[in-house]
């Protein structure tokens, strides 16, 4: 059983992400890690692993929904990545390190290099006969492009055997990795083990058990402290033909509110997903799900039921189309929530000239998407959207419509 131990007694991460002595700590780590001679070194002399370095310059592609969502060429978020990587203990460790920083204004070298904007990560995994393993940590500012003002350190095992195959795992991550006095900080701990059986011919059966924690801190005057934990149990069988592939999922959780007397929630869920090939241009993905969820001390009943539908056409390398649409409806039995949302998304792709690295693309992207209260009408709202894009070489023209 884990006990979430209070706040004030929590282990917290060791330094302050946003320093500048945790960056260099980081990388002269990962450089010493990766650039010392193999412990195990040859007759001839001692062996050096090969290591390998990748720089790159990304602009974050961007696909919003609403038209006042798209933000200039100018003001696309850029990300500046180094990564290194090499072998290490003859082969049976591989070291990676990566430090990034996204860049807030390409006009300006303003905010160019701020804590806010890093992101640092690395990782170390190896493989020693039928057992795998690796331990990760990542951390990213407020500013950062992809999944911002988080931190998350985790540790896996997996061991296989025959058909069958182990997986333990233990995760935590936090926010406001910044320590802002002005926010509090949750911290999530999740441990989960997992068995999966593949049996020749038979699919993929596992089963899953997790208990996930949370606990705030940093609180600061006049807000309110979170404390609750999740256990859960979840079963799943996959099957896939030739042509085809479909997966039914079953979950049950049990929430505690630690800080709620008798605050307790179990949550009943289903999915069932799958996708179907039609010769070799037409793909069709579809998806229901279903999930029950009652709180003990009030007996209030909340279900949700949703359907989603992919579909991918593409007759040859010049023409690709895709649109997906989404239906939900969640509803209580104190009738205090009956809300309903319709979604889809549909983009045409036609391809003019591909020769070596040089790519022409003209997409027409368009949009709809219905949201309806019945318990509140004046929150109902209705969007529209379309976009013309021109693309070539990884730079875009766009032009709007509605």
């Amino acid at each position: 059983m884990l006990h979430v131990p209070p706040a004030s007694r929590r282990i917290q991460p060791c330094s302050r992400p946003g320093s500048a002595g945790e960056t260099f700590l980081v990388i002269w780590l990962t450089l010493c890690a990766l650039m010392v001679p193999g412990e195990f070194a040859e007759t001839e002399g001692l062996e050096v692993p090969q290591v390998t370095l990748k720089a790159a310059y990304l602009a974050q592609p961007t696909q919003p929904l609403r038209l006042k969502d798209l933000l200039p060429e100018s003001e696309r978020p850029r990300t500046l990545s180094i990564v290194s990587s090499a072998p290490l203990l003859a082969g049976r460790l591989t070291g990676e390190g990566e430090l990034a920083y996204s860049a807030p204004d390409i006009s300006s070298v303003e905010g160019k290099g701020a804590a806010t904007h890093r992101m640092i990560r690395y990782v170390l995994n190896g493989k020693e006969g039928p057992l795998r393993y690796a331990v990760s940590y990542r951390s990213a500012g407020k500013a950062f492009t992809a999944a911002p003002d988080q931190a998350v350190r985790e540790a896996w095992g997996e061991w296989q055997r025959g058909v069958a195959r182990m997986k333990a795992s233990l995760t935590e991550s936090w926010n406001n990795v910044e320590r802002d006095l002005r926010q509090a900080r949750l911290t999530h701990l999740q441990e989960r083990l997992a068995l999966v059986v593949t049996p020749p011919a038979w699919g993929e059966a596992s089963l899953a058990f997790s208990r996930s924690s949370a606990a705030s801190s940093y609180v600061p005057p006049g807000s309110a402290a979170q404390r609750w934990r999740i256990d859960s149990v979840e079963g799943a069988y996959a099957y896939a033909g030739s042509n085809w592939f479909a997966r039914w999922a079953s979950s049950y959780s049990l929430t505690s509110g630690q800080l709620r007397p008798n605050g307790v929630t179990t949550a009943l869920a289903h999915t069932l997903s799958g996708s179907y090939k039609f010769g070799s241009a037409l793909t069709l993905a579809p998806t229901l799900s279903l999930r029950e969820e009652r709180q003990r001390w009030s007996g209030i009943l909340t279900d949700t039921s949703a359907a989603a539908l992919a579909l991918t056409y593409a007759p040859s390398q010049h023409y690709h189309f895709s649109t997906a649409g989404s239906y939900s409806r969640t509803h209580s039995s104190d009738h205090l929530l009956n809300l309903s949302t319709f979604t889809i998304q549909s983009t045409l792709t036609r391809t003019f000239q591909e020769s070596g690295s040089l790519r022409t693309n003209l997409l027409l992207e368009a949009g709809f998407k219905e949201t309806d209260d019945a318990v509140n009408p004046a929150r109902s709202t209705q969007e529209v959207s379309g976009l013309l894009r021109l693309q070539v070489e990884g730079f875009s023209l766009s032009t709007l419509g509605s």
